[in-house]
Parts: C-alpha cells; sequence; structure tokens
C-alpha cells in the first residue's frame, strides 16, 4: 500500500521561506524589467510581509485571522507558490542525474525518474 497522501500546497508554505524565496527571485531577475519607479529588494520583502503575514478572512459574519500558510484567492498566491516550489525543488533534484524531466504548472508535478541504478526509493 502507498504511504503517500494529498494535502493542501498553500497552507503548508512556510509564509517566511516564500518571502525569502520571492525576494531571491526578484532579485534574480529584476534587471529584466523596466519599472515605473525605484523598487528594492526590501520593497518587494516588504509588501509580501504585508501581504502574507497579515490576511484575515470573514465567514458568516465571523472575522478570522490565517495563521498558516499563503491565502487561497490572494491575487499574489499562484506567483508565490510557483517561485516557491520551483526553487525549493531545484535544490532537491540538483545533481540528482536519475530525475531527468521534472516540469510543473502551478500545484502539479510530472516527473520521469529513470530507477535502473537505484536500490532503495522511499
Amino acid at each position: 500500500m502507498n504511504n503517500s497522501h494529498i494535502c493542501s500546497l498553500y497552507t503548508n508554505l512556510k509564509v517566511n521561506k516564500c518571502i525569502d524565496l520571492c525576494t531571491e527571485a526578484f532579485s534574480d531577475y529584476k534587471h529584466l524589467i523596466s519599472y515605473p519607479f525605484e523598487l528594492s529588494e526590501n520593497n518587494v520583502k516588504t509588501l509580501m510581509q504585508w501581504s502574507l503575514m497579515y490576511s484575515y478572512l470573514e465567514f458568516n459574519n465571523q472575522m478570522y485571522y490565517q495563521h498558516k500558510g499563503i491565502q487561497m484567492g490572494n491575487n499574489a498566491s499562484v506567483s508565490i507558490a510557483n517561485i516557491t516550489v520551483s526553487k525549493e525543488l531545484r535544490s532537491i533534484f540538483s545533481g540528482k542525474n536519475e530525475i531527468f524531466f521534472h516540469p510543473r504548472f502551478i500545484d502539479d508535478i510530472f516527473m520521469i525518474i529513470d530507477g535502473t541504478n537505484i536500490n532503495d526509493i522511499n
């Protein structure tokens, strides 16, 4: 029997990790876009902190604070999840020659693994 299970991506992403990895991505690629105003890594980090660390929602006229993960429905959540998971997967797969195809789209991942020389897969 398989031990895998389905869990929600967004609520399991670590907010501080998302902020750090997305700020790093901004730093890596900001030279490719011309902005109408000055925008620094610190500005992006601050905006992400405000957006992700202070998340409230209303349900049945009650206000709730989201204390874990990133928000479903936030305008930036899909991009944040894509950047975060892409950077995490890149670091996990780096130097793994048996993994030769691993594209991803939003929260779906597809991999082809050559297991001919792998003795123990967990």
